[in-house]
Formats: C-alpha cells, structure tokens, sequence
C-alpha cells in the first residue's frame, strides 16, 4: 500500500502560523490569579513585578506576608506550615507557587489532585538564590523581570 504524500502547506499559511506562534510565546502574561504559600515566595513575587501588579494578580498568600507592606492587604491562606486548602480552592488561582522548603509535601499534593497549577520552587541556597528567582520569574511569566530583579 503506497501512503499518499503530504500536500505542501501553502508559504503565506506557514508564515502566517509561525507568526502566530511566536506572537503567542512573546505575549506569555503573568496568571491573572496567583497563590503565593510563603512570606519569601510573596516578598519576589512583589520584587519581580511591581506594586501595581503584585496586587493585581495575588489574589492569595500566607500569613506573615507583609513585606512589602502592602501585601498585608491580599487575602491570608493561612500559615505556609498549615495552608487553609479549601481557601485556595475558592480564591480560584491560575498559579499556585509553593517552596518545597516550607510547606508540607502532602498538602502541595492535595492541592495538586484537586488539579490546580502548582509550581514548587527547591529549596534556597544563597549561591543560587539568582537562579531561584529566575526560576520563580518563568512560572510568573515574567522572566525578563526575574533576571532583572535577581541583578539587584
């Protein structure tokens, strides 16, 4: 049996595509709601994007999360060692960001199973704390102001 061969993709559409495509990763956009579970996690969270989008998009973080100021005003999940799970759930967030450091493993996994997003930053370490806010600035989508921010 011969397989047909393939009709070549018009040129306008294949640039047409990729066009789309690269338009797509360059307006990769911070999730419209984030969960942060621990003081540290929501401190860069604040550093990597500012102020006016830290309050635009946290819609969540743990207790003690008060520095910057400001994040005292964003809903409280409860402690990072004992995070409220059902108060997650309602927040309704696009990102959960947890550190594998501090908060407990079976909860990240409930809270996985539940299928919500949840990226787990390792464990700091001040040699490669910059790659850690990188890291933290790629799930946020905000990469470049990750790289940024782990220079100052």
């Amino acid at each position: 049996m011969l397989i047909p061969k393939p009709k070549k993709t018009p040129k306008l559409f294949r640039h047409t595509l990729m066009a789309f495509v690269l338009l797509q990763c360059s307006a990769w956009a911070m999730p419209a709601r984030v969960v942060s579970l621990t003081p540290l996690v929501s401190e860069w969270v604040a550093e990597i994007v500012g102020k006016d989008d830290a309050l635009a998009h946290l819609v969540g973080v743990s207790e003690y999360s008060n520095h910057p100021e400001y994040l005292s005003t964003v809903p409280s999940i409860g402690s990072y060692v004992q995070i409220n799970i059902e108060k997650i759930v309602s927040l309704k967030p696009d990102l959960i960001i947890a550190s594998s450091e501090y908060n407990k493993a079976d909860q990240i996994e409930k809270l996985t199973r539940l299928k919500l997003k949840v990226v787990t930053l390792p464990k700091e370490h001040f040699d490669s704390m910059g790659t850690w806010v990188k890291q933290l600035g790629e799930a946020l989508g905000e990469k470049e102001r990750a790289t940024k921010a782990a220079a100052r």
